[in-house]
């Protein structure tokens, strides 16, 4: 009979340690598909997305990332996106700007979406007889 898998065991998979340039390391986690869409918009993205787009995209929309994305995608310590009057968490306003973009750039490259995931996806998209190519 096939075991089912735990959900601490998939969970785990999905997390990892970081070591931000204060020296303090996070907890971080995958972003999900409907956080990705949350700030984005479904409406905006595309599979035929350009890099440049994309890159676009998240330049309009960095502050929005950072409100929505870091408090959901940062496992521990406890972040959230306004004022903290909890002893154990943090607001997202007491953390030092080089430790909220290297968060940002870690939980985009861990989810996938990052420039080399990017670069590998357009390689997908354009190799002339590679899967998706529509010759097979």
């Amino acid at each position: 009979m096939d075991e089912v898998v735990k959900a601490s065991d998939y969970r785990a998979t999905q997390r990892k340690i970081v070591e931000l340039p204060s020296g303090f390391k996070f907890e971080i986690r995958k972003m999900s598909p409907m956080i990705f869409a949350e700030v984005y918009g479904v409406t905006n993205v595309s599979p035929d997305m350009t890099n440049e787009a994309a890159e676009k995209l998240i330049q309009e929309n960095v502050f929005s990332m950072i409100e929505t994305v870091i408090p959901y995608c940062v496992v521990r310590p406890k972040i959230i996106a306004g004022e903290s009057t909890n002893e154990d968490a943090l607001s997202i306003y007491d953390i030092d700007p080089d430790d909220i973009f290297v968060l940002l750039e870690e939980i985009t490259n861990f989810s996938g979406l990052g420039d080399a995931d990017s670069a590998e996806r357009k390689k997908f998209r354009t190799e002339p007889d590679g899967p998706g190519s529509g010759s097979d």
